[in-house]
């Protein structure tokens, strides 16, 4: 639990940084989809800025969960498989290829860009 704890509030005091960013992105964001420069007019009003900071806060309350889901389950590894980021990657390439390429030809190809563990899954 205390694991849990840390790695929460790691992911509060890293997006920290991030926060004013995302807030800001919103409203540049929203004036490009709407197709007006109003949501950046209201950006510095007061009531934009009190928008900007309801928004940082938002996002310091996504650290909150995101960060022990991303330490938990995106870690590197040495041994990559299906279910992390480089496993998933060599998978689906696996996967597309088989499905595109002839047997012998697939296998010669996986074996020569180290893909075969990949495959074997």
């Amino acid at each position: 639990m205390k694991t849990l704890y840390l790695e929460s509030l790691s992911g509060v005091i890293q997006w920290i940084f991030a926060a004013p960013l995302f807030s800001i992105n919103l409203f540049f964001l929203t004036a490009l989809v709407k197709r007006d420069l109003k949501p950046l007019r209201k950006l510095f009003s007061e009531e934009g800025v009190r928008q900007l900071v309801d928004n940082a806060i938002l996002v310091l309350r996504w650290g909150l969960w995101m960060a022990p889901i991303i330490y938990t389950f995106l870690k590197s590894v040495p041994d990559p498989a299906w279910y992390n980021q480089d496993g998933l990657i060599r998978t689906g390439m696996a996967t597309l290829m088989q499905a595109t390429q002839p047997h012998q030809s697939l296998q010669r190809r996986l074996v020569a860009r180290g893909l075969h563990r990949a495959a074997r899954l």
